[in-house]
């Protein structure tokens, strides 16, 4: 069996997960007015209370997709077929158990659901959007387990083609079923369109591939159940925790600061949210890649020069990211909520600071995490997740207690700072062979390098500051290309790889001296 190229799947993967997340994105801005005119507010914020329940019984996928992903992209990169056979056998097998589950549990909540959120005289109508949105789940969890298997055998192209078209799809059922008067069944039915396309779409594609002769013979081993179960059990509580988290925040601030603040400190932080979901984006683009690459051979320099790679690139695109974030958050406020004075929305430069800084510590924390998870370290990052959990919530009580919106953002950066990048970067010096000593300079270099471009840009906005939309989307585009630039000027091997990247898409040939004096 063939190894694709690592680069081109995490290239294509990450172009994936940027359009259909700018999809959602506008879909999210654009659509919520059709949606509160055609079904109205009361019932419309009755479907948004229903996806938290929705969103719960997600949980019960118990991050599968993920870590099978993991496990078929280190057996394919040591070419093991005997073992790769039976965990693309026996994951499959076990994504199909929570989606089940979830539709048992769907069609048991379904007529409950309208007295939960308190529109009875809606009950009909509701139940039957909230089933759908359960077969849609439980039909993307299915199609995540195919994609996992694709994912971690480095095949993007095709799965990445069909999520973009599946978006697509389910937009245009919504906008189509919301003018034939469908209410909230609409959106149902636009989430269940995009999820069937991509599960039935990567079943046939599976299909396709174990009828070439390039697939192993597959069959299914209890001692791999065994051990999917046990790393995805772990990868549940961890995610679970990390929910438990990112909802406890709001709560804590409107229970103890008021509700004023947690608006204040969701909208102030709305822009860098929208920054970490591409930069995290890529980082995921990456996990199969790297994880084939530890399986393929453990040679530690070759795997340190290419984790190195892909870290400087994710640094330079939070500092840009984040630096932006703080040189143009208060007139991305006052351009979105059309308020010029966004006094009242608006948490000042020094909470925007304090959140590029968090922000920042959880793209570098995620990163580290995503390293030692592909290398098969599952069940250690997940308890090191949960375990800064822990010390976070506690932190995020006390501290907003004492200094209010901007202790929340503190106790975000300590608890990474005390549990998650402390044992990380020792994990992480372990796993490479590396000293400490060696990974903070190189990080703390690059960091350095990908200021060049913010500091240019922070006398810029000194002395113009954008005032219209069409001056906040010239302002934005310039920065954006220049930091793009600084990247290539400053950083030689990220340049020679684009290149070599650009010349091999478009096949370039440059002569040869040898044939230039032959010619002459």
């Amino acid at each position: 069996m063939k190894n694709p190229s690592r680069k081109k799947a995490a290239i294509i993967s990450a172009f994936t997960h940027y359009s259909t997340t700018v999809f959602l994105i506008v879909q999210g801005i654009v659509l919520v007015p059709l949606y509160i005119r055609f079904a109205g507010e009361e019932l419309y914020g009755a479907w948004l209370a229903t996806g938290s329940i929705i969103g719960y019984l997600g949980l019960l996928d118990m991050g599968l997709g993920s870590v099978i992903s993991q496990q078929v992209a280190a057996y394919a990169g040591k070419g093991d077929t005997k073992e790769l056979a039976p965990v693309i056998a026996t994951g499959l097998l076990v994504s199909v158990v929570p989606a089940l589950c979830i539709i048992i549990l769907g069609a048991c909540l379904r007529s409950y659901i309208a007295g939960w959120v308190g529109l009875p005289d809606s009950s009909s109508i509701l139940s039957q959007a909230f089933f759908l949105a359960t077969l849609a789940t439980a039909a993307m969890i299915v199609a995540c387990g195919f994609g996992g298997i694709f994912l971690g055998l480095q095949r993007a192209g095709v799965i990445s083609i069909q999520y973009i078209i599946a978006t697509v799809l389910g937009i245009v059922v919504t906008i189509y079923l919301l003018y034939q008067g469908r209410s909230i069944l609409a959106i149902a039915a636009g989430m269940l369109a995009r999820a069937l396309f991509v599960a039935v779409g990567h079943a046939l594609y599976f299909i396709y591939w174990i009828t070439r002769k390039e697939s192993p013979a597959l069959y299914f081993d209890r001692q791999i159940l065994q051990a999917i179960l046990k790393k995805s059990l772990w990868v549940f509580l961890s995610r679970s925790a990390g929910n438990i988290a990112r909802r406890s925040d709001a709560l804590i601030v409107a229970t103890i600061a008021g509700p004023a603040q947690t608006t204040m400190l969701t909208i102030t932080q709305k822009a860098s949210d929208i920054i970490r979901i591409f930069i995290d984006r890529t980082v995921t683009a990456c996990t199969p890649g790297i994880a084939h690459l530890f399986g393929e051979s453990f040679d530690p320099g070759r795997v340190r020069n290419r984790i190195d790679q892909i870290a400087r690139v994710i640094i330079w695109m939070a500092v840009i990211g984040l630096g932006g974030f703080c040189l143009m958050n208060r007139e991305f406020i006052q351009l979105w909520l059309a308020d010029q004075a966004a006094g009242k929305h608006y948490g000042g430069a020094s909470l925007t600071g304090l959140i590029a800084i968090s922000a920042l510590a959880l793209t570098c924390s995620n990163l580290l995490n995503t390293i030692l998870f592909a290398h098969g370290k599952i069940e250690l990052t997940s308890r090191m997740m949960i375990l800064e959990v822990i010390v976070r919530l506690p932190l995020t009580l006390l501290f907003c207690y004492w200094w209010g919106i901007i202790g929340v953002v503190i106790a975000t950066i300590i608890s990474l700072l005390i549990v998650a990048l402390t044992i990380q970067i020792r994990m992480i010096c372990q796993t490479l062979r590396l000293s400490p000593q060696h990974l903070l300079h190189k990080a703390t270099g690059t960091l350095v390098r990908s200021m060049i471009p913010v500091a240019l840009f922070a006398m810029i906005h000194r002395l113009w500051q954008p005032q219209s939309l069409i001056q906040f989307s010239l302002f934005s585009t310039a920065y954006f290309i220049t930091g793009c630039l600084a990247v290539l000027w400053v950083e030689r091997d990220l340049r020679d790889m684009v290149l070599r990247l650009i010349q091999k898409k478009f096949s370039f040939k440059h002569p040869s001296p040898n044939s230039a004096i032959t010619q002459s």
